[in-house]
């Protein structure tokens, strides 16, 4: 039996979101099970090891995240995209070679940074090197916002907020996961930090995808709302075109 409903049209960024963050839920959940049954030597598969699958995983969402950036300014014609590819760059960087983690251990032995609010002052020093990190695009982003079009800015306005979401994970557990004294709280809180970051990325990778080809007509609250893209009937559902009316010659002579 043949349905009537026309058929819906799936967007390649709904797709990736999907597909992505599936994958991390996967990555969160064997790694809290390996937690539960207390394979810890296998840490090639946990989320909050340095040099594990997941975190190569990362690395290779990240890239695509700065092909994309450049990939979508070129295609629009437009420099506002590519404003962005250095700190998505810088965190690709930190990521791979935990250059925050080493800077902020120095910067803070350097200037003497205290302990606040239950962050070591190694934690404070690695803020330091992340504001410095986003602080060359947000700059960018802030002088050419003035001349940006209305879509432009509501692609600056999303990726902001998923930068925001993904301090939030980045900033927020690791605060909880440095106070904790529970050793199996601070495996789940290491976890959940890492694994929100996954996602975080993912999200915006998603975005990028659905930006690439929407035509840079999309914004992040699009993604959980089709993308906007529309249900087309198909063929046979399709009323057909009325012919264009014929005006009559005579009707055409006014009368005297």
């Amino acid at each position: 039996m043949t349905s009537t409903r026309p058929p819906r049209r799936l967007h390649p960024g709904r797709i990736a979101l999907v597909l992505l963050v599936g994958v991390d839920v996967a990555f969160i959940v064997l790694d809290l099970l390996l937690n539960v049954m207390g394979l810890n030597p296998l840490t090639s598969m946990q989320v909050h090891r340095d040099r594990s699958v997941p975190e190569f995983y990362q690395y290779i969402k990240l890239g695509w995240c700065i092909a994309l950036v450049l990939l979508v300014g070129w295609a629009q014609r437009t420099w506002q995209p590519v404003f962005w590819a250095p700190l998505l760059f810088a965190l690709l960087l930190t990521d791979a070679a935990t250059v925050h983690e080493h800077l902020g251990g120095v910067i803070a032995e350097a200037w003497g940074l205290p302990a606040v609010a239950g962050l070591r002052p190694r934690d404070l020093g690695e803020l330091v090197v992340a504001l410095a990190l986003v602080a060359p695009s947000l700059v960018l982003v802030a002088l050419a916002w003035r001349r940006a079009s209305r879509a432009a800015r509501r692609f600056h306005v999303t990726i902001v907020s998923l930068l925001g979401l993904l301090a939030v994970f980045g900033l927020v557990f690791d605060l909880l996961h440095s106070a904790t004294t529970n050793p199996r709280l601070d495996q789940v809180f290491a976890v959940l930090e890492d694994g929100g970051e996954m996602v975080a990325i993912s999200a915006m990778l998603a975005f990028l995808v659905a930006s690439a080809a929407s035509g840079y007509r999309v914004w992040g609250g699009t993604l959980l709302h089709g993308l906007g893209v529309k249900r087309q009937p198909p063929p046979s559902l399709r009323s057909p075109a009325s012919p264009p009316s014929v005006t009559s010659p005579r009707s055409m002579v006014s009368p005297r």
